[in-house]
């Protein structure tokens, strides 16, 4: 699969799930988003050899 965050690109052999994913890249899975075409994806998914997950920083305010 591929996988991308900020301007870094990966390729990544699956299946696996989106957490098992930030993990093996060390992102701080409370820190990011999964995004599958466009849409939030959770940490329970599995994610296919053929797909391409976008992980995008998530910033919070007040």
């Amino acid at each position: 699969m591929i996988v991308k965050y900020r301007d870094k690109e990966w390729n990544v052999e699956g299946p696996c799930t989106v957490g098992d994913l930030a993990a093996q890249l060390d992102l701080k899975p409370n820190t990011v988003l999964a995004l599958r075409d466009g849409r939030i994806i959770d940490d329970e998914e599995i994610v296919a050899d053929t797909e391409t997950i976008r992980f995008v920083a998530m910033i919070s305010g007040g």
